[in-house]
């Protein structure tokens, strides 16, 4: 009888306990699908506004990476300037014109030459605001659509601050055209005929397409970030719930007793197919691991070849009766170098720092006493024309006074002949004995060139 009583208070609790449960998730059920639907529509608005962000600040990097070569005194002039805007050009769609500006708002070198674009800061106020805020703020701006002239096609005008010993030394501009840009970070949206429209935070539009729709369509507000300028994306809710194939049904209009069955079948369901899940992500996780494992080794053994290989490079290196200097193509800082160009330039060359030849504390003199233009050097022939080539009338003059006449050749490296010049291989040797002995013989003094330091 106890045991009886017993077995069916434990039936009566479980009853209830599960009309209860039952009850609860009734209740609770139908607000699960708009929840989903709030979760996914945030999480993708995140990585829609995250990836059109990254979209047009990639394409502002090769800006960013210019005004750092005229930080680093690589780019002095107006022909070194024309050679890395016109590579600029060719590797981002979209750029048509690039430009510095000095810090008193003057256009200083343009290219192409003359500029096809007349986009003057002196006429245009809202380039000039841009370019000033740009400079006092330190940061990349991008302005709205701008027109040239009477043309029909917009541009978008971007400023990349020159920030050398934390001051801004001048900008450099980079006129983008707009289509190219918008058009491109837009058109997974655009080739499903999705209205849009794209404004700047003052409410600018820069991009739109059937924007007219928008308004009934409970549009959702992307922020985009574009360097330190803030830009807005509206467009349907309904595009982000078709890609998180999220539907929000009635579940109120399902009858009680077939809502309860389907919610115990589906647990059920659930528990087996979860179990069977398990079980091969299991399997499949062992072949993985193990997979990851041999990767490891690979990976291990690779490296460890390289090293070696590096070594046997420095070695070579250290035993060439000559000094050789490896250098990065756009900044001028040393990859590696050996002993002997070290003691040729009377300092250490570490791996990161600018080459020496480079600097203002080291000259480099013609037989005539003249400075020696960096374009008739190997090293500017290497880096502007990608021509090897080697002169024995350089004289080198360091900063302790002492004078040396060099032998010194260049020959720019790539990984292909298609691939743009990456590094420079710099070779210096000391021919000051064999030159004082060809005068000695000739018996004449060495014409040194008078140099002050």
């Amino acid at each position: 009888m106890k045991s009886m009583l017993k077995r069916n208070s434990i039936s009566t609790l479980t009853i209830a306990l599960g009309i209860a449960f039952t009850s609860g998730l009734i209740i609770a059920l139908p607000q699960y699908p708009k929840a989903l639907a709030e979760t996914a529509i945030a999480r993708l608005q995140t990585e829609l506004s995250t990836k059109i962000s990254q979209g047009v600040n990639e394409r502002l990097t090769g800006l960013s990476k210019m005004a750092d070569l005229y930080a680093h005194g690589i780019i002095k002039n107006a022909a070194t300037h024309a050679h890395y805007a016109r590579r600029l050009i060719d590797q981002i769609s979209g750029l048509r014109q690039v430009a510095y500006v000095d810090r008193g708002y003057r256009t200083r070198y343009v290219y192409p030459s003359p500029p096809p674009l007349r986009l003057s800061l002196a006429r245009r106020s809202e380039l000039y605001h841009l370019a000033r805020r740009a400079m006092e703020t330190q940061s990349m701006l991008l302005s709205p659509p701008v027109r040239a002239g009477a043309e029909a096609e917009s541009y978008l005008v971007a400023f990349a601050p020159i920030i050398s010993n934390n001051r801004v030394t001048g900008l450099i501009e980079g006129v983008f055209s707009q289509p190219a840009v918008t058009q491109d970070l837009i058109r997974p949206l655009m080739s499903a005929h999705i209205p849009y429209q794209l404004q700047t935070s003052e409410g600018i539009t820069i991009s739109s397409q059937y924007e007219e729709k928008l308004d009934d369509l409970h549009p959702l507000l992307l922020p985009i970030k574009v360097g330190a300028t803030q830009w807005v994306l509206r467009f349907p809710t309904n595009v982000l719930l078709s890609q998180a194939s999220v539907r929000i049904y009635d579940w109120l209009t399902i009858p009680y007793n077939w809502l309860t069955l389907m919610f115990g079948l589906g647990i059920i369901a659930v528990i087996t197919f979860g179990t069977l899940a398990l079980s091969r992500q299991s399997k499949k996780l062992e072949e993985k691991n193990r997979e990851i494992a041999r990767l490891y080794e690979t990976i291990q053994y690779s490296l460890q070849q390289t090293e070696d290989e590096y070594r046997r490079i420095e070695l070579i290196l250290e035993n060439v009766p000559a000094g050789v200097c490896v250098i990065d193509a756009d900044t001028g800082k040393v990859v590696i170098a050996n002993r002997n160009a070290s003691q040729l330039f009377g300092q250490p060359l570490a791996p990161g720092t600018v080459v020496p030849i480079l600097s203002d504390s080291y000259v480099l003199c013609q037989p005539s006493g003249e400075p020696y233009p960096l374009a008739e050097l190997p090293l500017g022939k290497a880096v502007l024309g990608g021509i090897s080539s080697v002169t024995d009338d350089v004289t080198l003059i360091r900063p302790d006074g002492q004078k040396i006449n060099l032998l010194m050749g260049a020959a720019p490296l790539s990984t292909s002949e298609e691939e743009p010049t990456q590094q420079i291989v710099l070779v210096f040797q000391d021919i000051t004995e064999k030159v004082k002995l060809t005068f000695d013989e000739a018996g004449i003094s060495i014409p040194y060139p008078q140099q002050d330091i």
